[in-house]
């Protein structure tokens, strides 16, 4: 039986990432970009990091997805998340790999993080309170919204959540990426007001 319901769980996860698409796109090269979008740059820490087996997916159809990755679940209005996100919901998410500094397409818009997802196997996730506002203007390319850093402890609950402003490393690897031509703007997320 429980194999039975673990091959259920795992089939009703890729069936939800099909239906609800990618996340925000990787940048490799600012011609991507259409007249709309902004490179969103950040990156997404856990301290203590993951370890190797804090993530189970035996036998889960499309679990590297999910692999050393928090969903940022994100919208263009702030609204507090009191449960699991619904589907609909992650249509607008930015799948951060953990420590790796990712560069997304966006709208040129303000947008709010909801809060963060991780996958630790088909039936298992740990949320991560985010409430974050992100200034996006009409006249930026490139945004960076710095390092959100979570401290948790063995149950995946988080202890402290903060922002770090890593500008300096990130602006080095967007030149890397992308040249010196284009400025990366420092934008930080900063808690939303309610």
């Amino acid at each position: 039986m429980t194999r039975a319901l673990s091959a259920c769980t795992a089939l009703a996860c890729a069936l939800l990432a099909a239906c609800v698409g990618p996340g925000w796109s990787p940048v490799e090269s600012l011609g991507e970009l259409g007249n709309d979008h902004a490179v969103i740059v950040g990156r997404v820490e856990l301290v203590p990091p993951l370890g190797k087996d804090e993530q189970n997916f035996k036998n889960m159809i499309g679990s590297d997805m999910l692999r050393n990755k928090l969903l940022l679940i994100t919208d263009e209005k702030w609204r507090r998340l009191n449960e699991a996100p619904e589907r609909a919901d992650y249509e607008n998410r930015i799948e951060a790999p953990l420590e790796q500094t990712f560069f997304v397409r966006g709208d040129k818009k303000t947008f709010y993080v909801l809060i963060g997802e991780l996958w630790l196997s088909a039936a298992d996730k740990a949320y991560f309170p985010a409430g974050l506002k992100v200034d996006v203007r009409p006249t930026d390319r490139a945004v960076y919204v710095g390092t959100l850093r979570y401290r948790r402890n063995e149950f995946f609950q988080v202890t402290k959540r903060e922002v770090i402003d890593d500008y300096e490393r990130a602006n080095a690897e967007f030149r890397k990426r992308f040249g010196s031509s284009q400025t990366l703007r420092k934008s930080l997320a900063t808690p939303v007001k309610e």
